[in-house]
């Protein structure tokens, strides 16, 4: 029987057409972690991700026991030998013993390196693996649910899963931009650029601005540099656009050719493949970011500042 598990949404394994009643919040997030890392997990990795330290059980080696053995019963319960699949080493942690197309977050680093290898050379082919690997981010819980400044026992998890989250976002509209898809953007874009942080991306906001110009819509992409340079300033007095901002605000208002190519300068994005949509949009109940500089001449420091929303619930 098939098993598929999510930890990019909602925290839950299918066994077939079955759902495996996976027990509280903290035994289904003790599969999250082994699921997320499909490697042998010490021990020690478990209770910080599981507990803060000053909430630490008398016992928590026993207490992860507990949560396995639940586990184990769940698996074995809706598929023949599924308690198997994690695997005990002894006096050091547990593996979880599932393939990786077997888990979401692992679909998702798949299509990522796969998007990012033909981004040169094959925009089209790059722009379609990129939306393939952002409908595996579905609801806003999971591993990346919650904020990680408020839940500090997650956050080398889920800071990492919201960079490689923008990295995906970003190259999709990069990719699709070089196929002449800006018209198809310009919804995604307009709602990246409201979201929380999203108008202090200056990367979001120069690929928007740029989309905006290739509509035809000059004066809408000024509009979006003048909203970025308020919200970085609001978010640190005194700052200032990167210096490319500066020179595409200023080729735009020059009306520089360079900025729209004509149709057969852009690469061929090849046939639209029928992509299932997310269950919920990646923001404002998934990812936020930001990529701003700041200082003088806009060196002082660069920062990507990530909010994810959502909750873990108990059961």
């Amino acid at each position: 029987m098939s098993i598929d598990i999510t930890v990019l949404g909602e925290i839950k394994v299918r066994a077939g057409e079955v759902k495996v009643q996976l027990g509280d919040r903290r035994q289904r997030l003790c599969l999250a972690i082994l699921a997320h890392d499909l490697h042998v997990v010490e021990y020690s990795r478990l209770m910080r991700c599981l507990w803060h330290e000053n909430e630490l059980p008398v016992d928590p080696q026993d207490q992860i026991q507990g949560y396995v053995r639940g586990l184990r019963t769940a698996l074995r319960a809706t598929t023949p030998g599924g308690d198997k699949l994690i695997r005990t080493v002894r006096g050091v942690g547990y593996e979880l013993t599932v393939a990786p197309e077997q888990v979401d977050r692992h679909r998702f680093a798949r299509l990522k390196a796969q998007a990012e290898a033909c981004e040169d050379k094959d925009p089209g082919t790059a722009a379609r693996l990129a939306e393939r690997a952002l409908t595996q981010w579905r609801h806003a819980t999971g591993l990346r649910g919650g904020n990680p400044l408020a839940d500090s026992r997650l956050e080398a998890i889920t800071s990492s899963l919201q960079q490689e989250h923008r990295s995906v976002t970003l190259l999709r509209i990069r990719a699709a931009l070089r196929c002449g898809r800006h018209r198809q953007l310009l919804p995604d874009l307009a709602r990246l650029s409201t979201d929380e942080y999203g108008a202090e991306d200056a990367d979001l906001t120069g690929l928007h601005m740029l989309a905006l110009v290739r509509a035809g819509r000059s004066h809408d992409a000024l509009a979006v540099y003048e909203r970025h340079q308020t919200a970085i300033d609001e978010l640190l007095y005194g700052s200032k656009p990167t210096r490319e901002l500066q020179v595409l605000k200023e080729k735009i208002m020059r009306g520089d050719e360079s900025l729209t190519p004509d149709d057969k300068d852009y690469a061929d994005y090849g046939r639209d493949e029928p992509v299932e949509p997310p269950t919920t949009r990646p923001a404002p109940g998934g990812v936020s970011f930001s990529n701003h500089q700041t200082g003088e001449h806009a060196k002082s420091f660069q920062a990507y500042e990530m909010n994810v929303h959502g909750e873990f619930e108990d059961e």
